[in-house]
């Protein structure tokens, strides 16, 4: 048996990241639903011949949920030191003029700071944590 790498650990960690967050949603009460916007692999007889990709956009965040009363959430999952892509930070930054909360989850702790701060104060009220996150980065 081969031991694993360090890519496939960290793929197995984001995965986990994404199903717990998604699961702390619908614990909240969102309806959470995740989109994997991965390429796909094409296979002829067993051989790698090339990839598929998805058609949505690039930088799709992993997650979108909508909160009680319509409000929409997206979180994109990051787990380490794992960095936006531009594309990730392009998309993120349309979702948020439009009103959406979009933010980064580190932790699934991220996520449920955030649908309990939208419980406490009203969804329609919370601020997106998008902009204090794209400061911290900096």
């Amino acid at each position: 048996m081969k031991p694993w790498s360090g890519k496939k650990e960290a793929h197995l960690r984001a995965n986990s990241l994404v199903r717990g967050c998604v699961s702390a949603m619908k614990l909240h009460g969102l309806l959470a639903v995740r989109f994997n916007n991965q390429p796909i692999a094409q296979k002829v007889d067993g051989q790698l011949v090339g990839y598929r990709r998805l058609l949505g956009p690039r930088g799709i965040p992993d997650i979108w949920a909508v909160a009680p009363g319509g409000r929409l959430l997206v979180s994109e999952c990051k787990s380490g030191s794992g960095r936006l892509s531009i594309y990730q930070v392009e998309f993120m930054d349309k979702l948020d003029r439009v009103g959406a909360l979009v933010m980064v989850a580190r932790s699934v702790v991220d996520v449920i700071q955030v649908c309990e701060r939208g419980k406490r104060d009203g969804w329609s009220h919370t601020e997106s944590p998008w902009k204090m996150q794209r400061l911290e980065e900096r």
